[in-house]
């Protein structure tokens, strides 16, 4: 007869409590809120129409603003990413870290589902895929910049 020690058990026990209690949100997802403080400052959503998705700006580099984007299969990774996230084959837990000190910017994505309820991951590294999305909202407002290639 074959004892178990006290390891496999207490392995075993971690594990179904880590899935147990790991964030899953659960349903179709409805909305993503992106926030990052400190340098590069942005808040944005995100949410499906259709095919595409709806960005709407609310604030970049400390000021207010009030633009809607339109992102669509043509504007490349940052779709893809969108999408995956939306399609959930994309897990924001895999682009966290933790962090060691201040480093001056702070990243959270909340995913919102269609029932209202809501999932954060906090200390997201925008090192990633995740950059290009970042860079697709940002760089609408640099269109309003004085001195930028729209600037008559």
């Amino acid at each position: 007869m074959k004892h178990w020690s006290v390891a496999p058990p207490l392995v075993l026990l971690t594990v179904l409590l880590a899935f147990c209690f790991s964030p899953v949100l659960k349903g179709e997802i409805d909305k993503l809120i992106w926030e990052t403080s400190g340098g590069g400052s942005i808040k944005f959503t995100v949410v499906r129409e259709g095919h595409d998705y709806r960005v709407h700006l609310e604030s970049h580099r400390f000021s207010e603003q009030d633009v809607d984007l339109v992102l669509t299969s043509n504007d490349g990774k940052a779709y893809e990413v969108v999408e995956a996230i939306f399609t959930k084959r994309l897990n924001l837990q895999d682009d966290t870290f933790t962090p060691e000190g201040a480093t001056g910017t702070w990243t959270s994505i909340t995913l919102v589902s269609v029932d209202g309820n809501e999932q954060k991951f906090d200390n997201i590294s925008t090192q990633g895929d995740l950059r290009e999305l970042y860079h697709f909202v940002a760089a609408a407002t640099k269109k309003d910049e004085p001195g930028s290639a729209d600037d008559s």
